[in-house]
């Protein structure tokens, strides 16, 4: 009896184990590169990383059809060995790239002509592991494709459980030591998936030997412009310590050179206290307090901190991230009885809290950890005070944030946190004045709908605007100004030389006072305009940057570029200032249209030597073009719902993506095993644009009716929907592999996986542009409309 040939053999259960290994080694990659750029560059990077591993999944499913026969007559020795080639260019990938003959600094790319060149040869240095890997995987999915839907569902649950790989990873060792423990796994995904045992034998003693490339991965390093770098050339600074963690790594920098002066008076005549400085991924995260206190207090007596204690007592205070623990030591020595600080990364919190308690006067102190958002959303307490943080950085002042979400700043948040207010209570809010301006004005544009949400109108009889040599302070009252408290107000202001800047509104009419005037007082001229009804939707349509409020389906507060303006822009400011003021946007279009252009080059290019004829052509197009564009936006737009929901970024889009990945592995079981895939294919496709309605309009309010909850209850909830949404997910893909097979079509597989993989790396650079700038609305849209296209080109017989 002859064997059955190799496609019909069903897969060895340690050949799929392997499968599952190598493919949670992918995915933690990602999520472990995702904090490594995050710490070298920033974290406009975070799609590149995400495309660099889709782009690798594309390419290999193109080699494979140039290659095939090749390829699959070698295919017993070729995939132990490209999983061997996966884990080598892991263990070498971070030292390369952080060779100074790679080393590439998004910073000088308009400066440096030698930039583009090291920015292309780093992206392929981290392409190459994920090109092996999922070229591994490609073969195993084709070596056996009678059994297709059991190994696309091992490849599904490994995948799902490499997002929590990768997050374990970075909060017990850190993303420098993670990368060779991944190339461990790699080997060991290697061994398992070998069929000899000399190839097991080699791909072991890989394994063990791997390890010695923990003494030759660098320290972590950073662009010049990040705060790590500069801080660390301050006299005398130092590192004192460094925590792991799947929030961000935490370092605390010290220096006699660092000083604590929060937009202070430059009436102050003391001298700034020394503080530490806490850091994630590079960034500065807030002072971390040490020695005595009376040097913190005599200089937030002269720094916005003060003027809420100076109009009256502060009993209940929130801090909502920012320098969270200098403003509790300050409120408990101004007479605040209960303090709630509110932070969004584990370990700094604790460590922070370690330093301040306990409190002076026997202050309590309430420490939650969780996104300030969430907690802004969902408290039910009132408080004399809340303290917003400072909307900026050097990231956020120079754009680099564009692309990341600040639900805290959206209209309906901010309304919510307003509306926790006590009567007579205060919301302090502060900005660096920037130049071009766009960050104080967009503020006060946001908190001004916020309380017209909120049904506080009109808004300006609310707000005391304040200015110092370097911020904006915005002090917003939960009822109108009485005069009185307008009068001490603009006393301390002349006392500490503010400018307390008049409007129409105020009580009672004062003039504004100049210590701070531009050359042309441009900037209090459009504070004036934008509380003023009158022409402030005119300053909106006319400003050349974006100032209207971000709202919670667009919470991009720091995305100001207006794309339909830039000729403007680029005249009044020059390119070179615009790259510098809005980084965040330029990367993010950058990443796009470059991970486009290396789709179509690595993965549809190639494939025109197979040509591409026949009546399926445009059906396998529309079909698999819409299923990975689709998928791409809608992942994406749920991670953005649950961020809130569940409290934090990194667990939601953790969840998220294990969630959909288990439910669509069982989806692919039952499409592989199913007697009638053609009827099917048909009903689930149709079928998913009907779900992707129903989380159009049923999802947002159904979260905001439960973010009462408690939390287990809400990941029941939320890990439940997000199951039953998965399951379907998993179809279209195998069942199109099928429908195409079955209609004697195998020269357009190689078609279909080209135009997916393209598809997915152009959907994962272009969701977050296309939220950016249109919204989560608009995201869910387009990836409706990508699995109707699906649906509308499959042929009716």
């Amino acid at each position: 009896m002859n064997a059955p040939p190799e496609s019909d053999s069903p897969p060895r259960l340690l050949e799929l184990g392997g499968v599952g290994l190598l493919s949670a080694v992918l995915i933690a990659l990602q999520v472990v590169l995702l904090q490594v750029f995050a710490g070298a560059h920033g974290h406009h990077f975070a799609n590149l990383v995400l495309s660099l591993g889709l782009l690798g999944f594309g390419a290999s499913g193109t080699l494979l059809a140039l290659c095939r026969d090749r390829l699959l007559a070698q295919a017993a020795t070729a995939i132990p060995l490209l999983a061997l080639a996966c884990a080598l260019a892991l263990a070498v990938a971070l030292p390369l790239s952080a060779s100074p003959a790679l080393r590439f600094d998004f910073w000088h790319l308009i400066l440096d002509g030698r930039e583009p060149g090291r920015l292309v040869a780093t992206g392929f240095v981290f392409f190459l592991p994920f090109f092996f890997g999922a070229l591994v995987l490609v073969l195993v999915l084709d070596r056996r494709a009678a059994s297709a839907g059991h190994v696309y569902a091992a490849n599904l649950a490994g995948s799902a459980g490499g997002g929590l790989l990768g997050l374990l990873l970075l909060e017990r060792i850190g993303a420098v030591t993670a990368l060779p423990v991944l190339a461990v796994l790699a080997a060991g995904a290697g061994c398992l998936l070998a069929s000899s045992l000399h190839l097991r034998i080699g791909c072991l003693v890989t394994a063990l030997a791997l390890p010695a490339m923990l003494f030759f991965s660098p320290p972590s390093w950073s662009s010049t412009y990040k705060d790590r770098h500069r801080l660390l050339l301050l006299p005398d600074s130092e590192v004192i310590f460094a925590l792991p963690s799947m929030h961000g790594k935490l370092e605390g920098i010290r220096s006699p050179a660092i000083r604590f002066a929060p937009a202070t008076s430059l009436r102050f005549t003391g001298e700034a206290p020394a503080m530490d400085l806490a850091l994630v991924d590079g960034d500065a995260a807030g002072p971390l307090p040490h020695g005595p206190s009376d040097a913190l207090h005599a200089i937030l007596d002269h720094a916005p901190s003060s003027l809420p204690y100076d109009l009256g007592p502060r009993h209940e205070v929130l801090l909502l991230g920012g320098p969270v623990f200098a403003e509790a030591l300050y409120a408990a020595h101004r007479g605040a009885s209960g303090i709630t600080l509110v932070l969004p990364h584990p370990r700094l919190a604790r460590v922070g809290a370690e330093r301040i308690t306990p409190l002076p006067n026997a202050a309590a102190l309430d420490v939650i950890v969780a996104d300030p958002a969430t907690v802004a959303a969902r408290t039910k307490s009132l408080y004399d005070l809340i303290v917003l943080p400072e909307p900026a950085g050097f990231g956020a002042d120079a754009g680099t944030g564009a692309l990341g979400e600040s639900p805290l700043f959206t209209v309906e948040i901010l309304a919510a946190t307003i509306d926790r207010l006590r009567p007579g209570g205060l919301l302090l809010a502060t900005s660096p004045i920037d130049h071009p301006t766009r960050l104080p004005l967009r503020l006060v544009s946001t908190l001004q709908a916020a309380l017209e949400a909120s049904g506080r109108s009109p808004a300006a009889e609310h707000f005391a605007l304040l200015r110092t040599w370097s911020h904006l302070v915005v002090l917003v009252r939960a009822d109108p100004w009485p005069e009185d408290e307008w009068h001490r107000l603009a006393e301390r202001a002349r006392h500490l030389n503010f400018d307390l800047i008049a409007t129409e509104s105020t009580v009672p009419p004062v003039p504004t006072q100049r210590y701070h005037a531009d050359e042309d007082d441009s900037f209090t001229e459009l504070l004036q305009s934008l509380l003023d009804p009158a022409s402030l939707q005119r300053l909106l349509a006319a400003y050349p940057f974006q100032l209207a409020p971000p709202t919670r389906d667009r919470p991009y507060f720091h995305q100001s570029l207006r794309w339909t303006r830039l000729r403007e822009i680029i005249d009044a400011f020059g390119w070179r200032d615009l790259v510098f003021s809005e980084t965040g946007s330029i990367a993010g279009l950058l990443t796009a249209v470059a991970t486009v252009a290396a789709a179509f080059v690595l993965i549809l290019l190639p494939l025109l030597r197979l040509g591409f004829r026949g009546r399926e052509r445009l059906p396998t197009v529309g079909f698999f073009l819409g299923i990975g564009l689709g998928y791409l936006f809608l992942q994406m737009v749920l991670i953005h719902r649950m961020t809130i929901y569940w409290g934090h970024p990194v667990p939601a889009a953790a969840g998220v993506i294990t969630a959909l990945l288990l439910a669509m592995g069982f989806g692919s079981l039952i499409a592989g095993a199913t007697v009638d895939p053609d009827r099917l294919l048909r009903r689930i496709t149709l079928a998913i644009p009907v779900l992707l309605l129903a989380v159009l309009l049923f999802l947002p309010p159904l979260l905001s009716a439960t973010l009462g909850w408690s939390a287990p209850w809400r990941w029941l909830l939320g890990l439940s929907l997000l199951i039953i949404l998965g399951l379907p997910l998993g179809m279209p893909f195998v069942l199109g592999l099928r429908r195409l097979r079955a209609l004697g079509e195998q020269r357009l597989l190689p078609w279909a996986w080209g135009i997916d993989g393209a598809a997915s790396v152009a959907g994962a650079a272009l969701a977050s542009v296309v939220a950016a700038q249109a919204g989560f609305t608009v995201a869910t849209t387009v990836a409706l409309s990508g699995y109707l296209l699906a649906w509308l080109s499959i042929p009716r017989r």
